[in-house]
């Protein structure tokens, strides 16, 4: 989607070859998959839908449904642990090779804004983002500038254990900022 509100950046697909679906290589999505409903997300073949039910909590269905996505990385590894295991000239190239592509989606769909799922992946594309939320002591979000478009890198809402509150919190960080 074009000059969507948010565009959303994770690190690589995860799983493995047999995670994909035919309906994924033909063309382009239609709506965000972030935006489902939880039966939907089940259909669409997300097995474990934690992350899109988080991001529904912080940011709503209908927010989500008009924005877009794509990983920094292309390739599919089942786990951040296996990617680091290639060999290490072929993994930079693979990273290279997509990275300079995303920039390149990014900078033709031109979102108001990105976020970055992952406060790790954030910190590698954004190394002097200072600035963000820190709830209870934990860093929940970071904001800066990423290929030219105001970046958000959250705390992985899959990934890390999160209270409600936690949920809460980043939702109004968001909130305060965004017109939504």
């Amino acid at each position: 989607m074009v000059r969507s509100e948010y565009l959303f950046l994770g690190h690589q697909p995860g799983g493995g070859a047999d995670s994909v679906r035919i309906d994924q290589l033909r063309s382009w999505p239609t709506e965000c998959e972030y935006g489902l409903d939880k039966r939907d997300l089940r259909n669409a073949g997300w097995e474990h839908p934690a992350l899109a039910l988080k991001m529904q909590r912080v940011w709503g269905i209908p927010i989500l449904k008009k924005s877009t996505g794509l990983n920094v990385i292309f390739f599919r590894a089942p786990n951040l642990e296996e990617w680091r295991r290639l060999e290490t000239g072929l993994r930079i190239e693979l990273e290279k090779f997509s990275s300079e592509r995303a920039r390149r989606i990014i900078e033709t769909l031109q979102p108001k804004h990105l976020v970055v799922i992952g406060l790790e992946i954030f910190r590698r594309l954004d190394p002097s983002a200072t600035s963000g939320l820190v709830h209870n002591g934990r860093r929940l979000v970071e904001q800066g500038e990423i290929w030219g478009v105001t970046a958000f890198g959250i705390i992985h809402l899959s990934g890390a254990r999160l209270s409600g509150d936690d949920l809460n919190a980043i939702r109004a960080y968001f909130g305060e900022r965004i017109s939504n």
